[in-house]
């Protein structure tokens, strides 16, 4: 009986993992293109099993603040080194949510005139008569888009 508040922690965490897995599979992962499912998906369930984790590590009775603390710290420190690769990636994932163009259409931007052949997390990628453009997705979210088709 001692164990009792722990073990219905443990048990409420599992129940709610499976409620959130549920609900951001029909909820946010359905929204985006299907070539990031398993990324999103992934990262959606590391945050969970770390949000997870340092709960039922604080309701066993381990301080976790020191590692909260260095767990903040190196994420400022990873931010700020990969600012702008963070900033395509959160811009290619806000690009596959509201979806201002489309796969085919014709587009210009910053002089660029091309078909978009693919929307990944860094680039939106146009193919023009003998070439191939990767524009940067926060240029993609931050400058004007002449859409043609």
């Amino acid at each position: 009986m001692q164990y009792l508040p722990e073990i219905l922690a443990i048990i409420t965490a599992i129940f709610l993992y499976l409620i959130f897995e549920k609900l951001s599979n029909k909820y946010i992962i359905a929204k985006l293109n299907s070539n990031y499912h398993p990324m999103i998906k992934t990262a959606l369930r590391l945050f969970l099993i770390f949000v997870i984790s340092i709960t039922l590590m604080s309701e066993a009775g381990i301080d976790v603040n020191a590692l909260l603390t260095s767990f903040g710290i190196s994420g400022l420190a990873i931010s700020l080194a990969s600012r702008e690769v963070l900033s395509n990636i959160i811009s290619g994932i806000m690009l596959q949510v509201q979806r201002p163009y489309k796969l085919g259409d014709l587009i210009t931007v910053k002089s660029q005139r091309g078909k978009v052949i693919e929307i990944n997390l860094r680039f939106t990628i146009l193919k023009s008569d003998d070439k191939t453009i990767l524009i940067p997705n926060r240029i993609m979210l931050s400058d004007p888009i002449i859409i043609e088709s």
